[in-house]
């Protein structure tokens, strides 16, 4: 449903047009709607009004990538250089004013029409319609990206998402490359890109130059250079389901064991669905109490191996890692002195203790069944004789399992664990083998959280799917927590939605089928 509306600009005295694209149900159902803002609005959904008789294609592209959002388009001015006054945050030069056939000196209304948007046409929108009130981008090309990129950095705890298209940046370059300076965007999600056949040969270099400057600024950002590309809205419009997949493709977090994994491989039919999913914007978050070099075969069956902007989550949570160049984002492991304590307590215990670092897994009272499993998995360990961790001391320890295949025996254990132990480490079982310890407050949910808030996602656009116990706070954050079939009664019972197929018949493809490509599944 477009709602057409014209208000008027108080800080520009002067009215403008607005179409407002809103899901046909809005009225009637319970959700609550991210914004997207876009400029150049008269090119946004319809042939006929769009400047070359093509428009951005907007309304085609949320219904097949079945995403739910309002779409907020605002007509640009038609009078002789105001779009360039309004989209132009600081005055140009004299030379470059000239470019335009005046004497005058061009731009300089930008920050008058960006108060618009945050003064008074966001706390409209808010109030009339079910907005998410904190999810808000913006988008535009060449002059009106420009616009948007400077709300983007100007007021980034509103406009949390920014897609600029073949922007016009060397008109306020050196400006631009200042502000980026100030601009606290870290949190925030980019999408950037040009074409290697624009209007003006300015563009390229300018764009380079500013992504330069952007990198390392932000995590989730998209630079896409398109050698064929060129200035129009048909270019555009092909490019509008990368950024509209990068904004709201939302999270998915799987358990890797009796759940994504059979034989410690991802089968066919779950690398097919994950290859769908990923392709329409899904991230797909491996989330283990795994070593992150324990998965590196299974981030390449799913495609996410040595890849920016994707993520794993292991250590039950304990350990964050973006997975280009294996690099460590968050890590919150045991103490010495804590990690101690729970070892000394195994000493006399029949249990297997497996101790974990971030680079490997140490087996004391090693039994042979535990070496075949680490070997299966490929995992970095060390048979130990001698009970003794000292040699830790200066190691990162990310947490510690009790491994008995007797489960009854481990959760009698638990029970009995030293109340000092009870009392600072969060305790879990897993596999129908171990009993796991990491610090308090370190769980799967926890994971998911902190990624969910550094990527700038929303925890409603998240799906987790798990089997065992060290799953449950994954199954209980996520908006759409799963569970496998083969998961005990008690884990279902905690699930919004139980799988039809067992974890060796494809688990994960079912829900990704049926909740992310919206394919029937019964």
């Amino acid at each position: 449903m477009i709602i057409q509306e014209e208000m008027y600009i108080r800080s520009l005295k002067r009215t403008r047009k607005i179409d407002i694209y809103v899901p046909d149900d809005y009225q009637t159902s319970k959700k609550r709607y991210p914004v997207l803002i876009i400029n150049d609005g008269q090119n946004a959904f319809f042939d006929e009004q769009s400047y070359i008789g093509k428009s951005w294609g907007f309304l085609q592209a949320v219904k097949q990538l079945n995403i739910d959002v309002i779409l907020v388009a605002i007509y640009c001015n038609f009078e002789l250089l105001k779009r360039e006054d309004e989209y132009g945050p600081w005055i140009m030069n004299q030379d470059l004013s000239r470019e335009y056939g005046t004497h005058r000196l061009v731009g300089g209304e930008g920050n008058a029409y960006v108060t618009f948007l945050t003064t008074q046409l966001k706390p409209y929108l808010d109030q009339n319609f079910p907005t998410k009130i904190d999810d808000y981008g913006i988008v535009g090309s060449s002059m009106g990206a420009l616009i948007s990129f400077y709300a983007f950095l100007k007021y980034p705890t509103i406009f949390k998402k920014c897609a600029i298209l073949s922007t016009a940046f060397w008109i306020y370059e050196e400006e631009f490359v200042n502000l980026l300076k100030v601009s606290s965007i870290s949190h925030n999600m980019l999408y950037m890109d040009v074409g290697g056949q624009e209007d003006d040969k300015r563009y390229i270099p300018s764009n380079e130059h500013l992504k330069e400057c952007i990198e390392g600024k932000l995590q989730n950002y998209q630079y896409h250079f398109f050698p064929n590309g060129k200035h129009s809205e048909y270019d555009w419009s092909q490019r509008v389901p990368l950024f509209l997949e990068m904004f709201y493709g939302g999270l998915m977090f799987s358990d890797l064991d009796e759940t994504l994994l059979v034989n410690h491989h991802v089968p066919k039919v779950n690398q097919e669905a994950i290859l769908k999913a990923r392709k329409e914007g899904l991230k797909f978050v491996p989330c283990t109490g795994r070593a992150f070099n324990m998965i590196p075969d299974i981030l390449k069956e799913i495609g996410t191996y040595d890849q920016a902007g994707e993520y794993s989550l292991c250590f039950n949570g304990g350990l964050i890692v973006e997975n280009k160049n294996n690099k460590v984002l968050h890590f919150k492991g045991l103490e010495f002195e804590k990690a101690k304590e729970i070892f000394d307590n195994a000493r006399d215990l029949d249990v297997c203790v497996l101790v974990f670092t971030l680079d490997c897994c140490y087996i004391f009272h090693a039994d042979e069944d535990e070496i075949q499993r680490k070997i299966a998995q490929k995992a970095k360990f060390e048979v130990i004789d001698d009970f003794d961790i000292s040699f830790l001391k200066n190691e990162k320890i990310a947490k510690i399992l009790y491994e008995k295949r007797d489960m009854d025996y481990l959760k009698v254990l638990a029970l009995k664990l030293p109340q000092s132990i009870q009392d600072t480490c969060s305790i879990a079982f897993s596999s129908g083998r171990y009993l796991e310890m990491n610090t308090k407050g370190v769980d799967k949910g926890y994971g998911m959280r902190w990624l969910v808030d550094y990527l700038g996602y929303d925890m409603d656009e998240t799906i987790g799917i798990g089997d065992n116990y060290n799953d449950v706070e994954m199954i209980k954050t996520a908006k759409l927590g799963c569970a496998v079939a083969c998961a005990r009664d008690d884990i279902k019972e905690l699930a919004q939605y139980v799988t039809k197929k067992d974890y060796d018949e494809g688990a994960v493809s079912e829900v990704i089928e049926k909740f992310v490509l919206g394919e029937d599944h019964e």
